[in-house]
């Protein structure tokens, strides 16, 4: 009976795409991703977990922070 009703639905379905003029897809079809493909994204990878992680960016707000206190006397107020 499964079979039955899956192939009825599959005719079904091929019906309605001819009557929307949907090509179906053929078998020997390749997806194609939608994303971009990077041609060096392994060696990128590779790179990237062959280092540590970039420092927090903690570290580049004190510098700022550091710089605005050197350069123009600014002082946190808290």
């Amino acid at each position: 009976r499964f079979r039955r009703e899956r192939a009825a639905w599959h005719d079904w379905l091929a019906l309605q795409d001819q009557l929307r003029g949907v090509a179906a897809i053929p078998e020997d079809a390749v997806p194609v991703p939608n994303s971009p493909v990077f041609t060096d994204e392994d060696e990128y990878l590779a790179a990237v977990l062959a280092h540590a992680p970039p420092p927090a960016a903690e570290m580049d707000e004190d510098a700022a922070l550091d710089l605005l206190a050197d350069l123009l006397g600014a002082r946190i107020v808290a």
